[in-house]
């Protein structure tokens, strides 16, 4: 195994050989001899615990890859996506974040517009009966099952 700690074998302090990172191994557990220079025969063991320690070294990392839809009439106020964060860090009270859209620039490189060639079918009452799980060929068949019972 990689050594991540050295002692120093006079005055037992124990330093760090590399740097170390909660994320991967938030605890590490070593095993210290002490021995007699005199007398190598006397000598103990004790388990030491080291607990890392978190600092805020992560941004916040969204979910998921987000592409929201909206209708061109939309209501103002309307709800249209949720966008989840999540941080690596450990944080003693809770996470905690603000979202805001990044200011508008004449060339906004974050923005994409694509062509969808007419497909509007998520703006059509078909697309909210998608929403709800059902096509207009499953509510025909739901019909046709209930006229035959």
């Amino acid at each position: 195994m990689d050594r991540v700690f050295s002692i120093h074998s006079e005055n037992g302090s124990i330093f760090t050989l590399k740097p170390l990172d909660r994320e991967s191994s938030p605890w590490h557990n070593i095993t210290i001899t002490a021995t007699e220079i005199n007398n190598p025969k006397q000598s103990s063991q004790i388990p030491v615990f080291i607990r890392i320690l978190d600092i805020n070294d992560h941004a916040p990392e969204f979910a998921m890859y987000y592409e929201t839809f909206v209708c061109e009439n939309a209501k103002s106020g309307q709800l249209i996506q949720t966008i989840s964060v999540m941080d690596k860090d450990d944080p003693p009270r809770g996470h905690k974040f603000f979202f805001e859209p990044v200011p508008e620039f004449p060339l906004n490189p974050n923005f994409t517009i694509v062509d969808n060639k007419g497909n509007m079918q998520s703006c059509n009452a078909e697309a909210l009966m998608l929403a709800a799980g059902l096509s207009t060929g499953a509510l025909i068949a739901i019909l046709l099952c209930v006229l035959i019972l």
